[in-house]
């Protein structure tokens, strides 16, 4: 079996399930990078969850029945697992984000990193705006939410393994009736309030719980599982062979249609999430023995894919919004998309074999865990503290425009403009022109003022360059005339 991240965690391997979690990566990039191509791409996530509810629920309910089950182990190959990959992406992109974003955006993105190593970005997200809104692909690390909400999944299922130790007889029944809640509340929040529905760790665990609930079905441990072996047990092979054919016919089906004509527009999650998530369990029902199972999902193509999706998932949204970022356009965006997913494969690749297989095999064992966890901690404390930084330098600016205005207004420099930071410099504005020039910037803008200053001297001339300051974007500057020479800021961020 395999872990969400394509690790070996017993002895029993399906090569149809990492062709599956390709399926759902491949349709999760394509939604993201040319959304028209697949509209319902988005569902991938989806049948990512149902996958991991299967995976973690088909290993530990094993480990319970034998009697090997360890809370901290389990915990931490959870770290082993997660923590790595993330990390380096984490700071990737912090490092991408210094060169590319300004002041604010870069503040922004630490304030994403931050809750992002903590597990919870999906309730920021939530605060900010709907998954599918036009602002949300100049978040470098929106598509993080899902590991949030794996992560705390992950957390809420070592509790729930308590109880079902003690229930085993029930198991079964017990997460049908919690999937079942779940589900309610998804349809409940979807009516009221799409983007919560959406993000919300409770209203998404119905999905986790489908796949591990037929892991604990397939492992044949209460009374439901014997009855529904009892009745399959009159089923010829043939017959067998022929439901688990169609089994996976009608899954893959599902999952397609779902890819293919659910949207934007679609009320999601709600019923609509339905499809992909009972597409995916069909398919894992179905079985490695599936003629698509076999043949399609288990090429070594799909398998490839399938075990490099956690790396290529957290690589390539990073990338293609930084390209969202800087507004390109036309054949110059089609090109940079293209670039940045065949980038994203490279990089995926290089973090699959020195960063997963590494952490996964080079260095086992439970004590690494915690000094993982402490590195991720460090990660958001580091997001904390260029967040703080990002934001200072922006203040500069605004703390510059509050002293040109004072500046402006003091004794000896009344109807004057100031030209140089930091002197007591000011120039004679001309009455006679209405045109005001406005140079904003850091270092280079100061030094460019200068030359703007001397050539413009019929103009009025305003300088707001300063050393470590980067221009803000959708910042508007009204100045003040009939006599009023304040300046008013306005940000739309």
């Amino acid at each position: 079996m395999k872990s969400i991240n394509g690790n070996t965690a017993s002895t029993h391997y399906r090569p149809d399930v990492d062709g599956l979690r390709a399926l759902a990566v491949i349709a999760v990039l394509v939604f993201h990078a040319f959304p028209e191509l697949a509209p319902g791409g988005f569902v991938g996530v989806d049948v990512f969850f149902v996958i991991s509810g299967y995976l973690i629920a088909s290993i530990t309910l094993r480990q319970i029945d034998n009697g090997s089950f360890n809370i901290w182990h389990y915990f931490a190959r959870r770290v082993r697992r997660l923590f790595p990959a993330m990390g380096t992406i984490l700071l990737a992109t912090m490092a991408i984000g210094g060169v590319v974003l300004l002041s604010h955006e870069y503040a922004q993105l630490s304030h994403q990193v931050t809750y992002s190593a903590l597990f919870s970005i999906n309730y920021l997200l939530w605060n900010q705006a709907g998954y599918f809104d036009t602002g949300t692909y100049t978040k470098p690390l929106l598509h993080l939410w899902s590991l949030a909400v794996e992560g705390q999944f992950y957390l809420l299922w070592a509790i729930a393994l308590v109880v079902l130790k003690r229930m085993r007889k029930y198991r079964s029944l017990a997460i049908g009736v919690i999937a079942g809640i779940s589900f309610g509340l998804n349809i409940v929040l979807t009516e009221r309030d799409s983007t919560l529905a959406f993000y919300f760790t409770v209203s998404r665990f119905w999905e986790f719980l489908l796949g591990a609930g037929l892991a604990a079905v397939s492992q044949q441990a209460d009374v439901i599982n014997a009855l529904c072996l009892r009745a399959l047990s009159i089923v010829s092979p043939r017959h067998k062979k022929a439901l688990k054919n169609a089994s996976s016919l009608m899954g893959l089906g599902l999952i397609f249609w779902s890819i293919a004509f659910l949207s934007k527009q679609s009320s999601f999650p709600g019923v609509n999430a339905l499809f992909p998530a009972i597409g995916a369990l069909a398919v894992l029902a179905a079985g490695s023995e599936a003629w698509l199972n076999q043949k399609i999902l288990s090429n070594r193509f799909a398998v490839a894919i399938g075990l490099l999706s956690y790396s290529l998932y957290l690589w390539h949204w990073p990338l293609l919004s930084f390209v969202y970022i800087v507004e390109l356009s036309g054949a110059v965006l089609f090109g940079a998309k293209v670039v940045v997913l065949i980038v994203s494969g490279i990089a995926a690749v290089l973090t699959y074999n020195f960063v997963e297989v590494r952490f996964h095999k080079g260095l086992k064992g439970a004590a690494v865990s915690p000094w993982l966890f402490v590195g991720l901690v460090a990660v958001a404390l580091c997001g904390y503290a260029v967040e703080s930084y990002a934001v200072s330098g922006e203040n500069k600016l605004i703390d510059r425009i509050s002293w040109a205005k004072e500046l402006n207004q003091s004794e000896g420099c009344a109807d004057k403009y100031t030209v140089v930071e930091g002197e007591d410099y000011c120039r004679e504005s001309n009455p006679e022109v209405e045109e005001m020039i406005i140079v904003m910037g850091d270092s280079h803008a100061n030094a460019l003022a200068v030359g703007v200053i001397y050539e413009e001297s019929s103009s009025n001339v305003l300088n707001l360059g300063g050393g470590g300051t980067s221009f803000l974007r959708d910042t508007i500057l009204d100045w003040g005339r009939e006599g009023d020479k304040s300046i008013r800021v306005t940000e739309h961020i």
